[in-house]
């Protein structure tokens, strides 16, 4: 507790689950003048009541819970009367607690926040002209209609730019700063991310603590933790702890928060599970007679109504590269992070506005820092997790030291991992995949039915607008082929009827790399096999840089047509005079590749399957499609 007093207005943020309001609840009881009598009780030997706080007991404080049940279709006007009475009705129980008398305004809660204010500043004890206002989940209804209902979220949080009373939220945070004249005033805030707080541009007093040593080890369980609580429940037996710690760490644990020394626990689902082994005789029975390693079709580990992360999925459908993020997290032990910190303030439009084209010198930078955006939201709704324990310097206890550390919002470590903490999460993480892939499931099976031409330009512009962001539209073929790979990966894992094939290299010519997409599919009769170019938008608008020379090398090399008939596919009059030569030679260069490495490879391999072969040319939005054979 002595750790706040640092800062008059803090926040910290946690996943969903992680006993955020157990906090506060600490909090307001350590601070409140009327838990006086009640102190020793709920701090008797713990570390808060050690020593001297000359704040203790000395706090009016004001609890504002603003976890609103709100739905994506609720009117926007009953949405913002919720949110006032919410707050009217935590302002008058405060006062009554207190013996206050403070003029309510039905309209406006904002007026009644400052007329509670104004009566603390005149109370007869001066020492008592203290206030603490602890806000929790000050996020939880901005989080359900951030993406499910735009407008709403624009109404309520985000306002209009400039005016500071434009959205209740804005004006609740305004309202929170302007009070002055009390002997003592703070403001301690708990939620999960900080994009309504940044969306909203209200709160720029308030200390991030988000990633201060403070907090690290202050919210979750422990392996100590539950077994204590196996202990309290009557389950002593040694040998039957620790396969339930098994079961317990592979869907509950793995966390590890900035500067903490060791993995925690989800509070919340811990408890669930705990409750439902004490209660639930079944249950308890198909514990005990698992593999620690087992999947659990028939019992659930997990309460529905505590579902991890809804608003990642809705992330997921808006930001197109969050598949290719997920399947490296799930294909990876731990993913690195180009940078020594993760953001410490998001706005939502930083996660799915993207600009349309990024120049060649600023793409890597951009590519960089929405990869870095999306991840810190991931860590913020307990989707990812520090790899390992950070290495940091110590910080020390004077105020100068530890306010940088908490404006930096940084976790310095010169190599910066992410990972999914445990199996809950990974499944979580498969659901929001698949629900954002679902509708491509459809043109992978019709190009599979029917290689053609059209099909396979269907199926990889409809894939390549689904899941790329407009900034990797700029990347290589092997950027386009990873997307594309971890797509059919994904189909793969609800359909089964196919597979991709990957040479080892030992039939592929040295020096040539190895065919981008061979797709098998389960019945053994044929293969499509796919080569990729991409011609990236810079690329598009370039003079062409190859020489009459080595065109005409190109055409002399090419068995397939004759010049006459490539020069009547006509590239100049679709792409423009310049732009032709690059996409002629790019196919062309291409197709020759597929016909003298590729087909004899796969024909080798395959000798029983009727080969498919295309070459794609990959243009920003569209692809030219060329079928090399049959």
């Amino acid at each position: 507790m002595r750790e706040l007093d640092e800062f008059d207005h803090v926040m910290v943020l946690r996943p969903p689950r992680f006993g955020k309001s157990l906090l506060l609840s600490a909090v307001k009881h350590y601070y409140d003048i009327n838990s006086k009598d009640q102190f020793a009780t709920l701090f008797g030997g713990l570390a808060a009541a050690k020593g001297e706080d000359e704040r203790r007991n000395k706090y009016h404080v004001l609890h504002l819970d603003l976890s609103l049940a709100v739905r994506a279709s609720s009117d926007l006007d009953a949405m913002e009367v919720l949110l006032n009475k919410k707050v009217n009705q935590a302002i008058a129980e405060t006062a009554a607690h207190y013996g206050l008398t403070v003029a309510i305004d039905a309209v406006e809660s904002t007026v009644s926040l400052l007329n509670f204010a104004a009566v603390i500043k005149d109370v007869p004890n001066v020492d008592h002209r203290r206030l603490l206002v602890v806000i929790d989940e000050y996020d939880r209804y901005a989080n359900k209609l951030m993406f499910e209902h735009p407008a709403a979220y624009a109404k309520l949080v985000r306002g209009t730019s400039g005016q500071p009373l434009s959205s209740p939220v804005r004006s609740l945070f305004e309202t929170l700063k302007s009070i002055e004249g009390l002997v003592d005033y703070r403001t301690f805030t708990t939620g999960i991310t900080p994009l309504a707080l940044a969306d909203a541009s209200g709160a720029n007093n308030i200390k991030n603590l988000t990633f201060a040593s403070t907090f690290a080890d202050t919210f979750g369980l422990t392996d100590d933790n539950i077994v204590q609580a196996l202990n309290d429940i009557g389950q002593t037996d040694r040998g039957a702890q620790q396969h339930i710690l098994v079961i317990m760490r592979s869907y509950y644990n793995g966390y590890t928060f900035a500067r903490s020394t060791r993995l925690v626990y989800n509070t919340t689902l811990c408890l669930f599970f705990l409750d439902k082994y004490n209660a639930d005789a079944e249950f308890r029975q198909a514990v005990h007679l698992m593999a620690p390693d087992a999947a659990l079709p028939d019992i659930r580990l997990i309460d529905e109504n505590v579902k991890l992360s809804s608003n990642v999925v809705e992330v997921a459908k808006l930001v197109r590269f969050m598949p290719a993020l997920c399947d490296e997290l799930l294909e990876n032990v731990s993913i690195p992070v180009a940078s020594t910190q993760l953001s410490g303030s998001i706005r939502s439009s930083d996660l799915v506005a993207q600009p349309d084209f990024v120049a060649e010198d600023d793409l890597a930078a951009a590519q960089a820092e929405s990869r870095l955006n999306v991840l810190s939201f991931m860590y913020y709704h307990g989707m990812v997790t520090f790899a390992v324990p950070p290495t940091v310097p110590s910080v020390t206890s004077s105020s100068s030291s530890a306010a940088a550390a908490a404006a930096a919002i940084a976790v310095p470590s010169s190599s910066l991992h992410l990972k999914i903490p445990n199996r809950l999460v990974r499944q979580n993480l498969y659901a929001a995949l698949r629900g954002c892939l679902r509708s491509q499931y459809g043109v992978v099976h019709s190009m599979l039915r029917s290689p053609t031409v059209e099909s396979v330009r269907s199926y990889l512009e409809s894939t390549l607008d689904t899941i790329r962001t407009p900034t990797n539209r700029s990347s290589d073929e092997s950027g386009a082929q990873r997307v594309l790979e971890m797509h059919l990966r994904l189909v793969m894992l609800n359909s089964g009827n196919f597979h991709l094939w990957i040479a080892d290299g030992a039939g592929v010519q040295q020096g040539v790399s190895r065919p981008d997409l061979v797709i098998l599919p389960a019945d053994n009769k044929s293969l499509v096999h796919i080569e990729l170019k991409v011609l990236r938008p810079h690329g598009l608008d370039a003079r062409c840089k190859q020489s009459d020379s080595a065109i005409e090398a190109l055409k002399k090399a090419i068995s397939t047509e004759t010049t006459e008939q490539l020069r009547e596919r006509n590239y100049t009059e679709q792409f423009g005079s310049f732009r032709s030569y690059k996409v002629w030679v790019l196919e062309n260069e291409t197709r020759l590749k597929s016909e003298r490495i590729y087909l004899p490879l796969l024909r080798r391999e395959f000798p029983g399957r009727v080969i498919y072969s295309f070459t794609a040319i990959i243009m920003g939005d569209s692809v030219l499609v060329s079928q090399v054979c049959p």
